[in-house]
């Protein structure tokens, strides 16, 4: 079973075996492909654990948050207010750990305009 949910501009699908896929704008590394490319056919996004959620904005210019099943948090998309949480505001265009939350088990993550929340 996939789980799918959009962002802005942008879709994503959470495969059964907890790989993701991406489509849509690519601008501000959005999709996570590591390029800031547009796609319009689903295209693989790298992380290194299986995804279990996906959340992504919907009236900024595009950030997300996974959580892995081991309770992981991975951010990419634009960076600007910090909203990624590595401690500056640079734009990631592939996912990338958290690693203040690296200690952490989540469960749950959102993300607002100009915020996220795990």
């Amino acid at each position: 079973m996939s789980h799918i949910t959009a962002g802005q501009y942008c879709t994503f699908v959470i495969q059964s075996n907890g790989t993701v896929l991406a489509n849509g704008k690519g601008s501000y590394g959005r999709l996570g492909t590591g390029i800031s490319a547009s796609s319009s056919r689903p295209v693989q996004v790298p992380f290194s654990g299986s995804v279990k959620m996906i959340c992504s904005s919907k009236g900024s210019d595009g950030h997300s948050l996974a959580v892995g099943r081991n309770g992981e948090v991975w951010s990419w998309g634009d960076g600007d207010y910090g909203k990624l949480g590595h401690g500056d505001s640079t734009t990631q265009k592939q996912p990338m750990l958290i690693e203040s939350m690296r200690t952490k088990i989540v469960t749950q993550a959102d993300v607002g305009h100009r915020h996220s929340a795990a």
